[in-house]
């Protein structure tokens, strides 16, 4: 019984996992820059700032907050699309920080053992 927990405290990095996990981050950052859209529709510069941001990146979580915090008041919402961009990012960050901690310590590893890995599988 031991031996299957080992087992469980070493399995592979699951890449598909977080790969998903950035894809929701990106689809809910897409979510609040159509909502800037939508509020800023007079405001041209407005617009192409957001045109300009990849949302596959943490950067662009900043970047979108940046736009969404020079934005008059008089386009609404502001505060809320800034709380909704810090939560995303928030959750984000705190994976990011788990996967690279997850890398960093299979870099560590020895080669034998991640050969030995190869080979059980």
């Amino acid at each position: 019984m031991s031996q299957n927990n080992t087992m469980n405290e070493i399995k592979p990095f699951d890449y598909a996992e977080k790969l998903k996990e950035c894809s929701i981050m990106e689809a809910e950052l897409n979510d609040i820059m159509d909502q800037v859209r939508n509020h800023t529709k007079s405001n041209i510069d407005v617009q192409l700032r957001i045109a300009n941001i990849n949302t596959t990146t943490i950067a662009s979580g900043y970047k979108l907050l940046d736009v969404v915090g020079k934005l008059d008041e008089e386009y609404g919402h502001v505060n809320d699309l800034q709380k909704q961009i810090l939560k995303t990012m928030h959750s984000y960050e705190g994976e990011m920080k788990k996967v690279q901690e997850n890398l960093l310590k299979r870099m560590e590893k020895p080669m034998a053992v991640l050969e030995g890995e190869t080979e059980e599988s």
